[in-house]
C-alpha cells in the first residue's frame, strides 16, 4: 500500500483518545493504542437488542485526521446533504475523530463509504428511547430521525 494513495491518514489513528467519561477530568484523558483494520471495506455493525433499525440510516466513524471534505472526495459524493448530526457516543465526547449520522443512504453509497480507507467502521442506526417525567411516572418516548 502506498501512503500517497490513502485518502485519510490511517497512521494518525494508531494512538487516539477514547471517549471521556463525564466523571473524568478533561485534563487527564485515557489513552489506548489501537491498530487500524488491515483491510477494507470497513465493518458494518449491528448492536442488536430491542432497538428497531432505522432503514437507510447509518452512523459513520471516521479515523482520526479524516475530515468530511476528505471523506466526500474519497466516496466521490457530497455527504453533507445526508448528514443529520455529528455526535458524541453514549454521552461521551469524541475529541479525536468525526462521528456522523447519515440518512437516505442507499446500498451503493454505503458500499462507497465502507470502501473509504478513512472510515473505521459503520453502524446501523437504531431508534432511541428517551425517558421523560409525566407527573410521578417516567415514560419512554421513541425518537425517530425526521425525514
Amino acid at each position: 500500500m502506498q501512503l500517497q494513495n490513502i485518502t485519510c491518514p490511517l497512521v494518525a489513528s494508531l494512538t487516539f483518545l477514547l471517549p471521556i467519561s463525564p466523571s473524568l477530568p478533561l485534563s487527564a484523558p485515557h489513552q489506548v493504542n489501537i491498530q487500524p483494520p488491515t483491510s477494507h471495506p470497513a465493518s458494518l455493525r449491528e448492536h442488536g437488542g430491542a432497538w428497531k433499525i432505522v432503514q437507510r440510516n447509518y452512523v459513520m466513524f471516521l479515523f482520526t485526521g479524516c475530515s468530511i471534505e476528505q471523506h466526500s472526495a474519497a466516496i466521490e459524493t457530497d455527504i453533507m446533504p445526508h448528514i443529520i448530526g455529528i455526535m458524541g457516543i453514549m454521552g461521551a465526547v469524541w475529541t479525536d475523530r468525526i462521528v456522523y449520522i447519515a440518512r437516505n443512504v442507499n446500498n451503493e453509497l454505503v458500499d462507497s463509504i465502507r470502501a473509504d480507507p478513512g472510515v473505521e467502521f459503520v453502524d446501523l442506526d437504531h431508534e432511541l428511547a428517551k425517558l421523560r417525567l409525566v407527573g410521578d411516572t417516567y415514560l419512554f418516548d421513541t425518537y425517530m430521525p425526521k425525514d
